[in-house]
């Protein structure tokens, strides 16, 4: 399961609407992935924090009678009473839970604009780097062949990248495969750094812009930083190629490293 369908059921998994299985990916995605949780966890909070709310109104004991007197026949179910209705609309209650009706709608817009993922293809890149932590990546094959490694990644290229990190001793590589994303060839490699596990994702032809984030000034030129919890993504772009990298790195060891590496190449 990725971040954008855990967050589709999130209110579901809180309201215990699911079933079985659906629970237990839930709890097993919000369980690596640090944002998902905190999504959670806000969820939880503005459901209590509204429940305590509204459980604090109570309507006024005339107001009830006669909503009880009129339930209690049939032909009391079947038709609205226009002034019982008037009524409640006038009565205060009425007032304050309209009012924190209408401050969740307003809430849920702006919970869904301020917490939906950044957009641009550095969210996807994230999604595919969980996904072979998970080992739910169907094309991905464990090697630590270089060579094997290149043809696997970027067999679909119409010309080949230079992979700095695949001779540099500081990356262990783990593993390599095809990946596409919104319809683009995407070159997938893995590795291990320092006991983190990070992804490096190529793209060619693909504009330094599309990959979402904030930009930033360094000495290996414009490069595009994103953080989702724990994890941080850095991508730049060389000739033709874009890279992005995901870990759970800092953005300065990011940079820290990659700067190392390719003034080593």
């Amino acid at each position: 399961m990725n971040c954008r369908d855990a967050r589709k059921y999130l209110s579901a998994f809180l309201d215990d609407e699911l079933d079985v299985r659906t629970n237990i990916e839930i709890l097993e995605h919000v369980g690596i992935c640090p944002e998902c949780a905190r999504c959670l966890e806000e969820q939880r909070l503005l459901k209590e924090s509204v429940a305590r709310y509204i459980g604090s109104v109570r309507a006024p004991e005339h107001l009830r009678a006669r909503i009880a007197d009129a339930l209690s026949s049939v032909g009391s179910r079947r038709r609205v009473d226009a002034a019982l209705l008037r009524e409640a609309v006038k009565s205060g209650w009425f007032r304050i839970a309209a009012a924190a009706a209408s401050i969740l709608v307003v809430f849920g817009l702006v919970y869904g604009l301020l917490l939906s993922p950044t957009a641009g293809l550095g969210f996807d890149a994230m999604n595919k780097h969980i996904a072979v932590l998970r080992d739910e990546v169907p094309a991905w094959v464990y090697t630590r062949d270089r060579e094997r490694a290149l043809r696997l990644a970027l067999f679909r290229f119409h010309s080949k990248p230079a992979i700095p990190l695949l001779s540099d001793e500081q990356f262990e590589l783990v593993g390599a495969g095809p990946a596409e994303m919104e319809s683009r060839d995407v070159g997938h490699f893995c590795f291990r750094y320092g006991g983190v596990t990070v992804s490096m994702f190529v793209f060619e032809g693909l504009p330094l812009t599309e990959i979402g984030g904030a930009e930033r000034e360094t000495r290996l030129g414009v490069v595009k930083v994103d953080h989702r919890g724990e994890m941080s993504l850095v991508g730049w772009r060389t000739g033709s190629f874009t890279y992005v990298m995901v870990g759970r790195l800092s953005e300065e060891d990011f940079l820290k490293v990659l700067g190392t590496s390719i003034d080593r190449h």
